[in-house]
């Protein structure tokens, strides 16, 4: 109802001698998951490679939030990069732990890589939670390690983080030799 409707309606029913009670809807948006804790941590060495370790805990809170989250993807260059997946697993509003088996954990190449020669070692590991459910919590940590930085010094650690998503616990970390 637009102010101009419910001021004319306020009027009119304090006119009448009718008293009035104006319900405000919540404007809160709708949260499908939310991240418990997300940690990155980059450690530089004196050779310009680097290991990237991430370890994040997320809980979906609606069925539109297990399909968010349920499937994970991670996203490195095989030319000069390893992952290395250290921990993956679904833990139930039970608190029982379900590791996400290796035949759930797949390679394939990203969609720039299949497009254009020159990207072709763009890879991603997907890894598909089991019995993902509102209220369980995934818990992932992997390790990526980088024989060298994508430009000659130049690294970078991020976290994207989306504004309507509540976020608990989130830290970046860089490692670099005084050199």
């Amino acid at each position: 109802m637009n102010m101009r409707k419910t001021a004319f309606a306020f009027a009119t029913a304090l006119t009448a001698g009718i008293p009035v009670v104006q319900a405000v809807a919540a404007t809160t948006p709708q949260v499908n998951y939310r991240i418990i804790s997300h940690h990155v941590a980059l450690d530089i060495a004196k050779d310009g490679s680097y290991t990237k370790t991430v370890s994040r805990v997320v809980q979906p809170t609606t069925l539109s939030g297990v399909e968010q989250v349920a499937q994970a993807q991670i996203a490195y260059p095989a030319n000069f990069a390893t992952l290395k997946i250290l921990a993956a697993y679904t833990e139930t509003a039970a608190h029982k732990r379900l590791n996400v088996a290796p035949s759930a954990i797949f390679t394939q190449s990203t969609a720039t890589a299949l497009r254009a020669p020159l990207l072709s070692q763009g890879t991603v590991k997907n890894l598909i939670f089991p019995a993902v459910t509102p209220g369980s919590t995934l818990h992932l940590k992997y390790v990526e390690h980088f024989d060298r930085a994508y430009l000659p010094g130049v690294y970078a650690a991020s976290a994207t983080l989306a504004p309507s998503v509540p976020a608990h616990s989130v830290t970046i970390s860089i490692t670099a030799p005084k050199s």
